[in-house]
């Protein structure tokens, strides 16, 4: 017997969405009839030109992780292999991501 109950109605808020951005939707607002459409291509365009200027981990983390979740790896190519360098700092997590980015149809483990 399965205790856990449907919620038609949740609404998920993506985890690589910066609260900045998840406020000015206005999804914390509690109108739901009032929600402005979050457009994934601006973020991750905003994302990319970070990436181009900044080359640091924490840019290269918030540009794969926003190309696995929008579909757009090979835009995220050269940040995913900067994140697996040899003598790079990024934790196993990101990593992780930045394989995913770069071998989409591989099963990881």
């Amino acid at each position: 017997m399965n205790l856990l109950l449907p919620d038609k109605d949740r609404r998920v808020i993506p985890r690589w969405r910066e609260f900045r951005t998840t406020l000015e939707t206005g999804e914390l607002d509690g109108r739901p009839g009032d929600l402005k459409v979050f457009e994934g291509r601006e973020y991750f365009e905003e994302k990319l030109e970070q990436w181009r200027h900044d080359r640091r981990i924490e840019t290269a983390a918030d540009l794969v992780t926003a190309a696995l979740v929008l579909g757009r790896h090979r835009d995220a190519e050269e940040a995913a292999r900067f994140l697996l360098l040899p003598d790079g700092q990024a934790t196993e997590a990101v990593k992780m991501v930045a394989e995913m980015v770069l071998a989409p149809d591989q099963d990881l483990k």
